[in-house]
């Protein structure tokens, strides 16, 4: 079950949760320190890669244990580790991504808004990451539904689906589906999931294609669930091809993004990296557990 439900299906059950909803920013002042109190000792971005592993761990054992857990019970130590001072922000946009990331997962949405709003403005994955964090928040924390609905469109525009991240929008496209068919609007919801489905490439394992279990009652309600599954079929040949493909590579360490690109240790740790593994066998690995989920799911007749 782990395979499928890797770091990024894990982030999205736990951090998008009703105290995200909360009107106001829960006070998460850490237990006998203040936020910032040893801001400076390391940088953000190590105080969050600290973080998402912490959490990451914590999570699975309380899932595999079957125990409770409380998020904030592994992020808030790590305020005091971020300066809280708006009014100086860090030079470094990959700190100023950091800090607002932390608020995010210590439920401050007020906070994450003031470092991410700005940060959205990127056209780089920095801006792609802030983007989705802005979304999250007017969603889940201010109920703007056709305000999201528009950004949407805008990401896609300015983002296209990569491999660098097989998140992409999904998790707004799961609001956004839900949303509709909450509301009972059946044939917007099913809109909305094929259109996404036939968009998504088949050069990894997207998280969009979590899409079609995600939503596996509605589409069985539809009068389309023959057409998502020919679609789906169509996908899967795509991504088998690639699967293949992968596997006849070379992985060279100068290609691999994970050593080469920039990119912060949490940032694969979302993108669903287990241990020290190549960028290529991550992929791989999500693409063979991918594949094996839309298999079971397009024979069930």
């Amino acid at each position: 079950m782990l395979n499928h439900l890797t770091f990024p299906a894990l982030f999205f059950m736990f951090f998008a949760t009703p105290l995200l909803a909360q009107n106001e920013d829960v006070n998460p002042s850490p237990v006998g320190q203040k936020i910032g109190a040893y801001a400076g000792v390391i940088s953000a971005t190590e105080a969050l890669n600290s973080l998402t592993e912490s959490l990451f761990m914590v999570r699975q054992n309380a899932r595999a244990s079957g125990s409770p857990f409380n998020q904030l019970d592994v992020t808030r130590p790590y305020l005091p580790f971020i300066d809280p001072d708006f009014n100086k922000p860090p030079d470094d946009a990959h700190e100023r991504l950091a800090i607002g990331e932390i608020y995010f997962l210590t439920f401050a949405p007020v906070m994450l808004m003031l470092y991410d709003e700005e940060l959205a403005e990127r056209d780089d994955w920095i801006g792609a990451h802030a983007m989705k964090r802005v979304m999250q928040v007017q969603f889940q924390a201010r109920g703007e539904v056709e305000l999201v609905r528009s950004m949407v469109k805008d990401y896609a525009e300015r983002f296209p689906m990569t491999p660098l991240d097989r998140a992409g929008h999904y998790q707004q496209i799961f609001n956004l589906v839900k949303h509709n068919a909450t509301k009972g609007e059946l044939d917007a919801a099913m809109k909305l999931l094929l259109v996404t489905l036939e968009a998504t490439p088949t050069d990894t394992a997207y998280s969009s294609y979590r899409l079609v279990t995600d939503f596996n009652e509605i589409i069985e309600q539809s009068n389309q669930a023959d057409e998502t599954r020919r679609l789906i079929r169509k996908k899967l040949n795509g991504l088998r091809k690639t699967r293949d493909d992968l596997g006849a590579l070379i992985s060279l360490a100068k290609d691999d993004p994970i050593l080469t690109g920039g990119y912060p240790d949490w940032y694969w740790m979302y993108q669903g990296r287990w241990g020290n593994e190549t960028y290529n066998e991550m992929r791989m690995r999500q693409l063979s557990s991918q594949i094996e989920i839309l298999e079971g799911w397009v024979v069930e007749d």
